[in-house]
């Protein structure tokens, strides 16, 4: 992506970039650091290459993933430079774009001894990237936005073996968990500025790996909103979404069993949330929405599409377009559930639970027509005499009352 950015800069300055004709990354990122490094910088160090900062364009060709543009640089660079070459070959070689432990050592203290007090900045990035030491810099002068920022966090990492909690990492590698935390707990939205920027920060949680936290916010925002539900759906389906045990818990939720700013998604409240704006204006919309709910069990081990279903009919009173009706020869005509028939869905059995929803309720009438549909007759039958008890009670009270 940073490549393809590089691309519009330099298209968008042809006359001071002076790209050429020649295809390639490394013509495109000297194109670029003509524009963007001025002639003369001081402090830059070991020459150039091609009239251009030998290392700012060792940087640029990493900062866009091309190993072998940054060969082809150092190879035309001065001597001190080209001992750099072995480096960048072993990356290139390493299945993970990291160099072995011995190297990257070696790397480590030649930065904190020499590299780390000299004045190009481009230098000090280019080691303290592919060495990942001098992890608490963040380079500043050459990593200007959060995607600069995110690149370099990223490839710094390195994994420690698992402690137990409570146990506090050596602190001179930065591990994942590390770097979640620091983006989530220590700068949060008001460092990202998440209200003017929202997809900035946004974008950080998400390409580190913090799916439920990058939701959450975005759920947050009205503009994004239903963004964050359709994502959310789509990642649940694929089983990349950490849910909480509880259907009752927060939208958002920390993870105690990990270390760090693990966070679990209450999937079926945000889909509940997102559905009551409208749901008493489209039932159909609403339905379909529910229909991403039939592998969740809520309370009491219940199926989740069927109970908010079984509320919606309540809350609507749109029990014949949800459900359908009954002919005169008893046969049902369907309703807008049987759109789901074969798709992990049971209309008889949503029309039932409806029922005993509508039976718990109090509401005995809309129990005995749901019962009907379902083709339930005994529960029917029983509803109907919870009925006729009930009109027999009121009655003798009606009577009661008239003669007090």
């Amino acid at each position: 992506r940073y490549k393809s950015y590089m691309n519009n800069v330099v298209t968008g300055n042809l006359k001071e970039a002076q790209r050429g004709g020649v295809p390639g990354t490394y013509p495109l990122v000297r194109s670029f650091v003509n524009i963007r490094v001025p002639q003369g910088l001081a402090g830059l160090e070991d020459g150039m290459v091609d009239d251009q900062p030998v290392w700012a364009l060792i940087y640029y060709c990493l900062r866009c993933g091309d190993i072998k543009a940054a060969l082809h640089c150092v190879h035309r660079a001065s001597p001190q430079v080209k001992e750099f070459s072995t480096i960048l070959q072993d990356i290139e070689k390493s299945p993970d774009l990291k160099l072995n432990p011995q190297a990257e050592a070696f790397l480590q203290r030649q930065y904190r001894q020499q590299i780390k007090h000299m004045t190009d900045p481009y230098k000090r990035a280019v080691y303290s990237v592919i060495s990942a030491c001098d992890i608490e810099y963040d380079h500043p002068e050459v990593a200007k936005a959060a995607d600069d920022y995110l690149w370099f966090k990223l490839w710094q990492i390195r994994e420690e073996p698992l402690l137990p909690l409570g146990e506090p990492h050596s602190g001179e590698k930065l591990t994942y968990t590390h770097l979640q935390s620091l983006i989530l707990e220590e700068y949060g939205e008001s460092h990202y500025n998440a209200q003017e920027k929202p997809l900035v920060y946004y974008q950080v949680l998400f390409l580190t790996g913090q799916f439920e936290a990058a939701l959450e916010f975005l759920f947050r925002v009205d503009k994004f909103r239903v963004h964050a539900v359709h994502m959310a759906m789509a990642m649940h389906q694929q089983n990349l979404l950490a849910l909480p045990t509880a259907f009752d818990a927060s939208l958002l939720t920390e993870d105690s069993k990990y270390r760090g700013a693990a966070r679990r998604l209450n999937y079926a409240r945000l889909i509940i949330l997102y559905v009551r704006r409208f749901e008493t204006t489209d039932i159909k919309e609403a339905l379909n929405y529910y229909y991403f709910l039939r592998e969740i069990k809520g309370p009491e081990d219940e199926n989740l599409f069927a109970m908010c279903v079984a509320d919606l009919a309540q809350e609507t009173q749109q029990f014949a377009v949800l459900f359908g009706h009954l002919r005169q020869d008893g046969c049902r005509v369907p309703g807008l559930i049987d759109t789901f028939q074969g798709a992990q869905v049971d209309p008889l059995f949503v029309i039932e639970k409806a029922a005993s929803v509508s039976e718990e309720r109090g509401l005995t009438e809309d129990a005995i027509n749901l019962y009907d549909l379902s083709g339930i007759s005994g529960q029917s039958e029983q509803s109907r005499d919870k009925l006729n008890l009930r009109r027999t009670v009121h009655a003798d009270e009606a009577e009661i009352l008239i003669g007090f």
